[in-house]
């Protein structure tokens, strides 16, 4: 039931003229990694070429084109394999058990599954498919969860998971955020309050941030690899940058944007990068 390729796809050629440099330097890497598939639907055959890594001395093996179907087709396999056993732990709960438990399922990251031409991965960008997971509460009590048919969209980060966590540990109760803990977590956004209330305000803001080791002699293309996200309600700005050596600073040389406005249709698909656009602030430029 899946289309050839998602509606976000683009070629490794697209990718280099709007999109910064870094994403290039991973497609390539996972490429000549893992193996990749071909951007022309008239490829029908398996072949090995060469990649920009060393100047082509890294080869690639490439499948053809309808592989990009067939990497969609192995997903949903792998994730209905996954759905059965979470399904066998669910059914194994007796029925006292399951009176007092809470179930929570969430992921660490996602996975391209094609969307902006890349087969897999995970790193070296700051897109939604990889950024935004899911998490989804079960509550068998009947304490915590109101409105559960109703999804929540407010905005959170997975900083906010460990008190979310402990809390509903702790019979729904906060109290346990004293002393050096509410240091640690008493800023946190309260997931729980989400939760519990399909109109709790969400978090103002989420910031990711990665540093994505490559040796230097693998980076042909001397892209930036410290990232940088700013997420708020309804636009994303991405920051690659290169650090001052042997400091923590952030070099001003180098950088390069991504600004998407999630509120129009090429912008939620991530496909418009728009660096000029007023809200990025002038002295990222």
């Amino acid at each position: 039931g899946f289309p050839p390729v998602p509606p976000n796809f683009e070629t490794v050629e697209e990718i280099s003229a709007n999109k910064p440099s870094t994403q290039v330097l991973y497609i390539e890497s996972n490429q000549a990694l893992f193996g990749g598939v071909g951007y022309d639907p008239a490829r029908t055959d398996f072949r090995l070429e060469d990649s920009l890594i060393l100047a082509g001395r890294v080869k690639k093996g490439m499948a053809p084109f309808p592989y990009w179907k067939r990497g969609l087709d192995s997903y949903l396999q792998i994730l209905g394999l996954v759905d059965q056993q979470i399904g066998r732990v669910m059914e194994a709960l007796s029925p006292e058990l399951r009176s007092n438990t809470v179930v929570v399922f969430v992921s660490d990251h996602g996975d391209y599954c094609g969307s902006h031409g890349m087969l897999q991965g995970k790193e070296g960008n700051v897109y939604e498919k990889t950024l935004r997971v899911p998490l989804v509460v079960r509550d068998f009590t009947g304490r915590y969860a109101a409105d559960a048919e109703i999804m929540r969209n407010q905005l959170s980060s997975s900083i906010d998971l460990m008190p979310f966590l402990v809390t509903l540990g702790n019979g729904g109760s906060s109290s346990w955020i004293q002393g050096d803990l509410a240091t640690l977590y008493g800023s946190r956004h309260d997931l729980l309050n989400i939760v519990r209330d399909r109109n709790a305000v969400g978090c103002e803001y989420a910031v990711y941030i990665t540093d994505e080791y490559v040796n230097p002699l693998l980076n042909f293309n001397g892209a930036p690899t410290h990232i940088l996200a700013l997420m708020q309600a309804n636009t994303k700005l991405g920051l690659y940058g290169h650090w001052v050596n042997h400091t923590v600073q952030l070099s001003p040389l180098g950088r390069e944007l991504e600004f998407y406005d999630h509120s129009t249709p090429s912008g939620k698909l991530e496909l418009d990068n728009e660096p000029g656009d007023p809200r990025v602030p002038p002295s990222l430029n």
